[in-house]
C-alpha cells in the first residue's frame, strides 16, 4: 500500500521518497485517483524529511499494519506468508530480508507468468532482492558516515550563506539531524526574521516548537504573524500551532484571518488550521456572535470531518445550532475512521431510535475499529442497542482481529470474560496467547493467561509474569525468567 501525506497548509497530496535505510529523502507529489483507497483505520501521522519513513501493508480486509520498516518486521514476522496475497507476501518477503521466503514468494507470483524462460528471470531476481537491498543499505551508511564527518561549523558557515530557500532547508534538516545543536535551531530563527524561509516557515517552526526556548520562538512566530499578510500559504497552520502561547491581543488576528478565508476567492485556506482557530477562539469565548454568523458563511463549502467535530460540535452544545445538529446526524448515519467520529457518535447519535445510525454503528464496529483504542467506548455506547448475545460475539470478533499493541486489548479481554461471563472459546485463547507474545504492555498478564488457562505459557519478552494472587504484593509485577 501506498502511505499518502498532506502538505501542511496545502491541499497538496504527497508520498515518500524512501532511501536504502528506510528514511524519508523527500516528498513527491502524488495524484490518487487512479488508486484504489481502502476505508480501513489508520493512523494520522506527522513525518519530516530525514525521518524515518512510513509503510503500509493491508493485511486483511479490516486491518492495515502501518510502521516503520523495523516496526513492520516485528508486525509481518508471526503472520503465515500463506496467508497473504501473492504480490504482498513477496513484498513482505523483501521486507523481512529471507531468502526462502522469497524464493517461495517469488515462485507463487511466477505462476502467474506464462512464459517459462520469464518465470525464470523473474524467480532469479526475486531472490536476489535481498543482496541488493543489503548493498544499497551499506552504501548509504558510508554517505551518512561521511557526511558525519562536517563540524557544526562548517554547517553553520553554509547556512548563513546567500543560497536558495530549497537549498538552505536540505542543507539545514542534514545538519540538525548529524548535530543537534542549539546554534542550528537559533540560525534558523534568524532566518525565519529575515523572512528568507517564507515557504518553509511552517516546517522549520513545526520542527523546533519542542526543541527551543518557548518564550523566544513564540516571539518569533508572533512576529512572522503581524509581518505576513493572510494570502501567505502557511499563516493559518503557523497561528494554528502557537495559538495556546500567543497572548489574548493575538485574538483579533486570528478572527481577522478566519473572515478573510472564509469568503469564496480565498480558496486556498487550510481547512483544518480554519476549524481549529475557530475551535481555539470559541473555546476562549472571543467574539462567540461572530464566530457563529462565520461558521454558517462557511458551511456549504467545507467537508464535514473537520468542519463539524471542531465547529458544529460546540455550536450544538453551547448555540443550539439546528442547521450544525441537522448536519451532525446526517454525518453520523455513515461510519467514518476518524476517531472524532466516535466520539461525536457517542455524544450527539440516537442508534436506539435512528436506523441508520444503528446501522454505522454496527459497521464500525465490525470493520473500522480493529486499530483503534475507541473501539471499547463504542462497543460499550452500543450495548443498549442490541441484545447481549450480539453485543459480545462483536468483542469476540474484535479480540481476534484488533492489533495487539492497543492498550485497550486486554480491558476488552477482561470485561468480556470476568465481568461479563462470556467463556474462552479457542478462538479467544488463541488471540490471548497471542496477545502475551506479542504485546509488551505491562498490564494485565497474570489475568489475562490465567483467564485463558495459558498460566503455563506466561513467558515474555524473555520475563515470567507473576501470578494474579501475587500481583497485589508485587511492586514491579514481573520476574526474570530463570
Amino acid at each position: 500500500m501506498i502511505p499518502v501525506f498532506s502538505v501542511p497548509g496545502t491541499n497538496q497530496v504527497c508520498v515518500q521518497d524512501l532511501d536504502a535505510l528506510g528514511e524519508i529523502r523527500q516528498f513527491l507529489a502524488f495524484d490518487p485517483e487512479h488508486f484504489h483507497s481502502v476505508p480501513v483505520m489508520a493512523p494520522a501521522l506527522q513525518k519530516d524529511e530525514g525521518e524515518a519513513g512510513v509503510l503500509a501493508f493491508w493485511s486483511s480486509p479490516f486491518e492495515v499494519l502501518v510502521g516503520t520498516s523495523i516496526e513492520l518486521r516485528a508486525l509481518i514476522a508471526p503472520i503465515s506468508p500463506s496467508l497473504l496475497p501473492d504480490f504482498v507476501a513477496l513484498e513482505a518477503a523483501t521486507l523481512l530480508e529471507d531468502e526462502q521466503l522469497l524464493v517461495s514468494a517469488a515462485e507463487r507470483v511466477a505462476k502467474r507468468i506464462r512464459s517459462t524462460s520469464g518465470r525464470a528471470t523473474f524467480v532469479s531476481r526475486a531472490a536476489g532482492r535481498r543482496a541488493l537491498m543489503q548493498h544499497l543499505r551499506e552504501r548509504a551508511r558510508e554517505e551518512v558516515a561521511e557526511a558525519q564527518k562536517s563540524s557544526v561549523e562548517d554547517y553553520l558557515s553554509a547556512l548563513q550563506s546567500d543560497v536558495s530557500a530549497g537549498d538552505w532547508m536540505n542543507v539545514w534538516r542534514q545538519a540538525i539531524r548529524l548535530h543537534n545543536s542549539t546554534r542550528l535551531y537559533d540560525v534558523a530563527m534568524w532566518k525565519l526574521s529575515t523572512d528568507g524561509l517564507r515557504d518553509y516557515a511552517y516546517l522549520v517552526f513545526n520542527h523546533i516548537s519542542s526543541r527551543w526556548a518557548v518564550n523566544k520562538l513564540t516571539e518569533v512566530a508572533a512576529g512572522w504573524l503581524h509581518r505576513h499578510d493572510f494570502d501567505t500559504e502557511q499563516w493559518g497552520q503557523i497561528y494554528r500551532l502557537f495559538f495556546h502561547r500567543l497572548s489574548a491581543d493575538d485574538y483579533p488576528l486570528g478572527l481577522n484571518y478566519l473572515e478573510y478565508s472564509s469568503k469564496e476567492e480565498h480558496d486556498h485556506r487550510s481547512i483544518i488550521a480554519w476549524c481549529e482557530i475557530w475551535s481555539g477562539l470559541w473555546e476562549r469565548g472571543f467574539e462567540r456572535q461572530t464566530l457563529i454568523e462565520l461558521a454558517v458563511s462557511v458551511q456549504r463549502g467545507v467537508p464535514d470531518n473537520d468542519f463539524l467535530p471542531l465547529v458544529c460540535a460546540p455550536l450544538i452544545r453551547e448555540a443550539s445550532q439546528g442547521w450544525a445538529y441537522e448536519r451532525m446526524q446526517h454525518w453520523l448515519c455513515f461510519p467514518n475512521v476518524q476517531s472524532a467520529w466516535v466520539h461525536c457518535f457517542i455524544e450527539f447519535a440516537d442508534p436506539a431510535g435512528i436506523s441508520e445510525q444503528y446501522e454505522a454503528g454496527l459497521q464500525w464496529l465490525e470493520q473500522m475499529g480493529s486499530g483503534s483504542n475507541q473501539w471499547i467506548k463504542l462497543w460499550e455506547f452500543m450495548r443498549s442497542s442490541m441484545d447481549q448475545a450480539t453485543w459480545l460475539g462483536f468483542a469476540h470478533l474484535w479480540l481476534a482481529r484488533a492489533r495487539k499493541d492497543l492498550k485497550s486489548w486486554p480491558d476488552v479481554f477482561r470485561l468480556l470474560v470476568t465481568e461479563y461471563g462470556s467463556p474462552v472459546t479457542p478462538a479467544l485463547r488463541h488471540a490471548a496467547r497471542t496477545w502475551l507474545k506479542e504485546s509488551r504492555a505491562p498490564y494485565y498478564p497474570a489475568v489475562i493467561a490465567e483467564t485463558a488457562d495459558l498460566a503455563d505459557e506466561m513467558l515474555v519478552n524473555d520475563q515470567w509474569y507473576i501470578s494474579a494472587s501475587d500481583e497485589a504484593s508485587s511492586t514491579t509485577g514481573v520476574r526474570r525468567a530463570r
